[in-house]
């Protein structure tokens, strides 16, 4: 981000006519003997003509003071005049006047990036987040809300009222055999997308079974054929579509779903497997599922 700045820091600049306004890129360590050239190549930053290399978003606080200059004119009135800029110089402009009864503002962007109602819920937020720093100034950052409390209750309530009515017959049926159903009905269906990666209904329900009979091959059955109750299958990898074909082959193999996070310290992960009673699995399965009964 960017913001302008007058370059006017000492008082005899003021009376001298001229332009010194600079934009001054925020959180960048600069070396004051570097030249711009130099800077932008030691950032490495894709050079592309139909944007800046530096910043993208422009923020500006401006002191106008107009009402000085009209107070007392007689019959002289300002003229506002449109802006007849048809491109856009940033991904996004933000000028605010800091008038002395009240705060004006203009934004300026490119229509292919953003849509009218998109920068008017920037407003929206930008006004809700002077007003709870007016009204409690001494609130933490993160108490700060861009929400406002209907917003809140419709993102984070009404979007996710996602719940469904079970037919009779899906009464009794376990997760994955919903999902067994499911990818009866549209076999074909995207299922997984990850990265550029992605698996139909089919492959996902193919894939799982292959696992799930795996695990049970590993898995000191009881006499009937049946996999011991509270049987663990601790699931261990990296994102990706593999989590999610593992979760579903636990399931379909009788057993307990266990997740681990691949991130977590040694520590953590051998007090899992101590919890669970989980031996180390078979180098089949290793290093994605290990066996616990």
């Amino acid at each position: 981000m960017g913001s302008p700045v007058a370059n006017r820091h000492h008082p005899q600049l003021e009376p001298l006519a001229g332009f010194f306004a600079n934009n001054l890129v925020v959180r960048t360590t600069v070396n004051g003997l570097q030249s711009f050239r130099k800077l932008v190549d030691q950032l490495a930053v894709e050079r592309d003509p139909s944007r800046t290399p530096s910043f993208q978003v422009l923020f500006a606080v401006q002191h106008f003071a107009l009402t000085d200059y009209w107070a007392g004119s007689g019959n002289v009135h300002p003229m506002p005049i449109p802006n007849q800029v048809a491109t856009a110089k940033f991904d996004l402009t933000v000028v605010i006047d800091d008038n002395r009864d009240q705060l004006t503002g203009w934004t300026e962007y490119p229509v292919a990036l953003f849509k009218a109602d998109t920068i008017e819920r920037l407003w929206h937020n930008y006004v809700r987040v002077l007003e709870q720093v007016v009204t409690k100034p001494d609130s933490q950052l993160q108490d700060i809300s861009l929400l406002s409390p209907d917003e809140y209750q419709q993102i984070v309530v009404g979007w996710n009222r996602t719940d469904t009515e079970l037919v009779a017959e899906q009464q009794n049926l376990l997760l994955h055999q919903l999902f067994e159903q499911q990818a009866r009905q549209s076999p074909d269906n995207i299922c997984l997308i990850f990265a550029d990666q992605q698996l139909t209904n089919r492959e996902v329900s193919n894939r799982a079974n292959q696992l799930a009979l795996t695990i049970h091959e590993q898995i000191t059955v009881n006499g009937d054929g049946t996999i011991p109750p509270e049987t663990c299958v601790v699931v261990c990898c990296e994102p990706g579509l593999e989590i999610n074909i593992a979760a579903l082959a636990v399931l379909k193999a009788g057993c307990v779903y266990v997740p681990v996070n691949h991130n977590e310290a040694p520590e953590r992960i051998r007090y899992i497997l101590d919890d669970t009673a989980t031996p180390i699995g078979s180098d089949h399965l290793a290093p994605f599922l290990a066996i616990s009964r």
